[in-house]
């Protein structure tokens, strides 16, 4: 029994270990920064609200010319609500910036990729995923929110787009 018992033990501490520190999820935040698109390059702000009783994210993602989306994803990640603007078709809505979120949030299985690499750092935190022609880099990492690393700069690349995110301040 007591063999059992630690060979289900061992299992269940080596997938714990495994899984990977995606450590913005859970927390509400503002991200600062460019998209490069065209070859042009647009400022760009994201808030992202979690909403602890639900565990609901709200998303709202702007530039000078006023909101590209809003967007409200439950605890699984999975799409509530999602408001487009005008400059910005919804597919395209779908397949940009509910997939960064989604990717920066760490939530599996919603990337519609065949395989997914992912590498973490020293401390366990997510180093880079990549898929699909598509990646994202976490890095400078630091203490905040009550002593969580928290990513400090995202950079997500696609084969259309580049977009470059500084974490400028930490919510409720």
């Amino acid at each position: 029994m007591r063999a059992v018992f630690f060979i289900v033990a061992s299992f269940i501490s080596a997938a714990l270990y495994a899984q990977p520190a995606f450590t913005l999820r859970g927390n509400s935040y503002v991200q600062r920064g460019i998209l490069e698109y065209g070859g042009e390059e647009f400022p760009i702000t994201a808030y992202v609200k979690h909403f602890k009783p639900s565990a609901e994210t709200a998303v709202v993602v702007e530039t000078q010319a006023g909101s590209l989306a809003k967007i409200v994803l439950d605890r699984n990640g999975s799409e509530i609500s999602l408001e487009a603007s005008r400059a910005i078709p919804e597919r395209i809505v779908h397949k940009t910036i509910l997939r960064d979120i989604r990717a920066v949030l760490g939530f599996y299985g919603l990337l519609g990729a065949d395989v997914v690499r992912m590498s973490k750092d020293s401390r366990g935190v997510v180093a880079t995923l990549d898929f699909d022609g598509y990646s994202i880099k976490f890095s400078d990492y630091k203490l905040r929110n009550g002593n969580r690393l928290l990513p400090h700069t995202i950079e997500i690349c696609s084969d259309s787009y580049k977009l470059k995110l500084i974490l400028a301040s930490l919510g409720n």
